[in-house]
């Protein structure tokens, strides 16, 4: 954290004294004088800011307009937020709305001192806000905008009482027409989901039983019980992962497969979706696939080095076959990603038939299984 405390006059006279934005770009060697040039014009005739012109032209990315402005002015600039936890009676002291509104979010509260974190460090009017607000004296730590709003939905997540939920959820249920759209419902599901997220969760299971709807987790390839539903429940939240998948909610005597894009911390989760028809309902499987937790590079598996060098020099043969198995969530897919990903070059073809297409990677003819065209 920054030793030193920025009161407002200091900040505003930081400011006038500071250089601009583009000045300081092109002295750090990030920005061209030709780019600031053409960047300049365009904000003459659009009065849109120079910051947000430079990242739509491509010309520098917002980590590299926050870095440059934050040891500017002197302050402390924090590339990601991923492993920082925060202090809980910073966020108690600033609402969600005014974190999303402000685009900042709190991380401490020491002796009186706020340290909250802004994606603008002349933002004075957060500031003043946020002063006003919790009457503390504030203090500021910069990062990409990307990553407060990240942090924002992860450290506000919503702590509602489970039970309350699926008391709404229950309400709706047994009350709504079409209860897949209903709020509590959505909520519900969203809640299952996102808890399996956050708990690293490959697949998520929704079995239903004679009188209950069991949800399971597998993690690290063991599936673990989560929760017991009410029975009630089962129909409109099968009905509502139907919904998300875009399949068919009338149907529930065959087997089902779909995908479903879900938003959550500043990330797109890909949600693979198979239904089966059992004797108590359809039965329900979530595979979660986080892009931003993908291994890429071989070397990332964990394998022993006799293993590893192993692996390489029969990934170098012109010929053969590697059989790669195990139980679900043990990594099999990930293998074989990274293991096409280290034989990746413009100098040769690599073609795939998969079942299914579970990552697309560049330069990989990926072809998708498709058993109805044979």
């Amino acid at each position: 954290m920054p030793e030193a405390i920025v009161t407002e006059q200091e900040f505003l006279a930081d400011k006038k004294k500071a250089k601009r934005l583009g000045d300081i770009l092109v002295e750090k060697g990030l920005l061209t004088p030709e780019q600031l040039k053409i960047a300049l014009e365009i904000q003459k005739s659009t009065g849109k800011l120079l910051g947000e012109i430079l990242i739509d032209l491509g010309f520098v990315d917002q980590t590299a307009i926050s870095s440059a402005l934050s040891k500017d002015i002197g302050v402390q600039f924090l590339s990601t937020l991923e492993n920082i936890i925060p202090d809980p009676e910073a966020l108690n002291a600033v609402p969600h709305e005014v974190a999303l509104e402000y685009k900042v979010v709190p991380l401490t509260l020491e002796n009186g001192v706020l340290t909250v974190i802004v994606s603008d460090p002349f933002d004075i009017i957060a500031v003043d806000t946020l002063r006003q607000l919790t009457g503390k004296v504030i203090n500021t730590v910069v990062a990409p905008e990307s990553e407060i709003a990240k942090a924002i939905d992860l450290w506000y997540a919503e702590e509602e009482a489970f039970d309350a939920l699926v008391k709404q959820a229950l309400n709706s249920a047994r009350t709504a027409e079409i209860a897949a759209e209903e709020p509590p419902i959505i909520k519900l599901v969203n809640y299952i989901i996102v808890t399996g997220i956050k708990k690293r969760a490959t697949d998520i299971h929704i079995e239903p039983e004679k009188n209950t709807l069991v949800i399971r987790y597998r993690i690290d390839g063991i599936l673990y019980v989560w929760n017991l539903l009410p029975k009630d429940l089962q129909k409109s939240i099968i009905s509502r992962i139907k919904v998300m998948a875009n399949l068919d909610i009338s149907e529930s005597r065959l087997p089902q497969d779909g995908r479903a894009d879900f938003f959550f911390a500043g990330r797109n989760i890909d949600l693979r979706i198979s239904t089966y028809p059992t004797a108590e309902g359809e039965n329900v499987v979530l595979r979660i696939l986080d892009k931003t937790k993908f291994i890429t590079q071989i070397d990332g598996l964990g394998f022993s080095e006799n293993q590893l060098n192993i692996f390489k020099r029969l990934l170098r043969r012109h010929y053969g076959m590697v059989l790669i198995t195990g139980p679900t969530g043990s990594g099999k897919t990930t293998t074989l990603y990274a293991a096409l990903l280290n034989l990746n070059s413009t100098d040769v073809n690599i073609m795939t038939i998969e079942d299914p297409i579970e990552y697309e990677l560049p330069f990989i003819r990926q072809s998708q299984i498709n058993p109805k065209a044979g």
